[in-house]
């Protein structure tokens, strides 16, 4: 779950880490956006729903890190699903 950055040694390495970034976000922003298109919302809008998915996705990284160094949260399958209950997906708030 740690990223470790130091890892990334040659150029290929890098290459490929930056595609998969960027493949990602465009993923999540363009399902978001183009989904809040469809519904209604007029582009800006929808593009601010965009960006907001992938901060959101970063949060939930977080919220992860801290309650694992904290000894909250397991270490077993169950970290996912209490990360989206606590950034709000299924947990109602």
């Amino acid at each position: 779950m740690r990223t470790q950055i130091g890892l990334l040694t040659g150029a290929p390495q890098w290459a490929l880490c930056g595609i998969i970034i960027v493949v990602a976000s465009i993923g999540k922003f363009g399902g978001s956006a183009v989904a809040a298109r469809l519904s209604g919302l007029d582009w800006r809008q929808s593009a601010s729903l965009g960006i907001l998915m992938n901060t959101r996705g970063l949060m939930e990284l977080i919220v992860l890190n801290v309650g694992r160094d904290v000894h909250v949260l397991a270490h077993d399958g169950r970290i996912r699903a209490t990360a989206h209950r606590l950034c709000g997906e299924r947990g109602g708030l």
